[in-house]
């Protein structure tokens, strides 16, 4: 399949609305998010070149396309918002937050600055850098 170059977050070839494609192992938020069809899982193979799609059509999945640039902020904005808030938290459903212990800040810089994160200063557990806290009811998970 030839991947077309294209501006944005829509269909180059029809129009339709765009998902954005996250390649590589999948995070446990990244999961559900492919679950409830908010971005797409494709593998963890990549030429690295630029040409590896960063959008599927949500109309027609054989409509891929890519800007060319591996670190697009459109895309990498479509990335986090589409993750932000999982995973859902097992008791009451709400959105989480990942933790991240004072230890650990640097390993989890991106996602301190992008807002996917939040940092702590309560006492980090034995082997832990972070967790996932339910912003709702306050559960923490790893």
């Amino acid at each position: 399949m030839k991947v077309h170059r294209a501006e944005g977050d829509t269909c180059p070839y029809c129009g339709g609305a765009g998902v954005p494609i996250l390649f590589g192992r999948p995070a446990p938020e990244a999961s559900e998010a492919a679950r409830d069809r908010q971005l797409i899982l494709a593998g963890c193979l990549t030429p690295g070149d630029g040409s590896d799609p960063q959008w599927q059509c949500q109309e027609r999945a054989s409509h891929r396309w890519t800007n060319g640039d591996p670190d697009s902020p459109m895309w990498l904005h479509a990335l986090t918002q589409a993750m932000t808030g999982r995973p859902h938290c097992q008791y009451c459903g709400g959105p989480s937050t990942l933790l991240v212990y004072r230890d650990a800040a640097g390993i989890f810089a991106p996602d301190l600055a992008n807002g996917r994160a939040t940092l702590t200063d309560e006492p980090t557990p034995a082997g832990v850098n972070a967790q996932h806290r339910c912003l709702d009811c306050g559960h923490t998970w790893r």
